[in-house]
């Protein structure tokens, strides 16, 4: 069995949010939920809850959602061009954990492989001891985004 859940960091001011996932009877991965705002001190918890609540759909059959409509993006593209994803899965069989800062693909508009040096791989122990750690360090990888507004 198997939890996921994503933090998008916000391109702009590295604000979090935390998406949900889990995996459908046919094998594969599936969003479910909204996007949920979450603030940096509050971010172990959140994620716990959430890891608990994609365990907790595992195998189970759900209603498919597209949580960026329901944000100021309204599509897939514009919320892929301004957030970075932080994967973290748990696996319950193996208790490891996974948190990886994934790549972004501009041309296809997805995630991708984990960027160099920012995939880990922990036990329960190394995850409660080290999760504060590797979250600042994959936060401030996130490369903040600058646009110029043209005068008319």
């Amino acid at each position: 069995m198997e939890g996921s859940v994503s933090i998008y960091v916000n391109r702009k001011d590295k604000s979090l949010s935390r998406g949900l996932h889990y995996t459908v009877p046919a094998g594969f991965g599936q969003t479910m939920g909204g996007y949920i705002p979450v603030e940096r001190d509050a971010l172990k918890e959140c994620v716990m809850e959430g890891l608990a609540e994609s365990l907790a759909a595992y195998r189970t059959e759900r209603q498919a959602s597209e949580p960026w409509r329901m944000t100021k993006y309204k599509t897939w593209n514009k919320w892929h061009r301004f957030h970075q994803c932080i994967k973290i899965n748990y696996d319950a069989d193996e208790k490891k954990y996974r948190i990886a800062l994934l790549g972004r693909d501009e041309r296809t508009h997805s995630y991708v492989e984990p960027e160099p040096g920012c995939d880990f791989l922990l036990t329960e122990e190394e995850f409660e001891a080290r999760f504060e750690e590797i979250m600042d360090f994959l936060i401030d990888k996130v490369r903040i985004i600058h646009y110029m507004i043209l005068p008319r």
